[in-house]
């Protein structure tokens, strides 16, 4: 029985550990937790509408990093940026961001990162993909 709460536990905590959390990133986003150099961990997209930061909260450690998206908030009355975080990655590799345009869809960015694997962490299996939509300021995890 021990087993299998152990094996159970495990497995809840790599389910939390894998999952993004998505929000806006008022207050949690300061400049200070820009990973420095800061120039070599901020990339500008789509014609520098759209700005990414690679963040470092330092804990927890097994989630560490988070990316905050920047980018025109065409919602509002006036015009204004719109800023959301997606947290809980053990790292990440901004430099090596790829991205694509679908003009329905919106933007495409394929970020590598890494995964806590109990020790260390390891490069995720495949990088995480996260969908930018410049038409009503939206933006998810695919």
């Amino acid at each position: 029985m021990k087993q299998v709460l152990s094996v159970f536990t495990l497995l809840v905590l790599a389910s939390r550990v894998s999952a993004f959390d998505i929000e806006e990133c008022n207050w949690k986003g300061k400049l200070e937790n820009v990973v420095h150099p800061a120039h070599k961990n901020v990339r500008m997209f789509y014609n520098d509408q759209v700005a990414v930061y690679n963040l470092d909260y330092e804990e927890p450690a097994a989630c560490s990093y988070a990316l905050a998206i920047v980018l025109p908030d065409v919602t509002a009355e006036i015009p204004m940026r719109k800023c959301v975080e997606i947290s809980c990655f053990s790292g990440i590799d901004i430099k090596n961001a790829k991205s694509s345009y679908d003009p329905i869809k919106g933007l495409l960015l394929t970020i590598p990162y890494r995964v806590y694997n109990g020790g260390g962490t390891d490069p995720a299996k495949e990088p995480v993909q996260i969908r930018v939509n410049l038409q009503n300021a939206s933006v998810r995890v695919e």
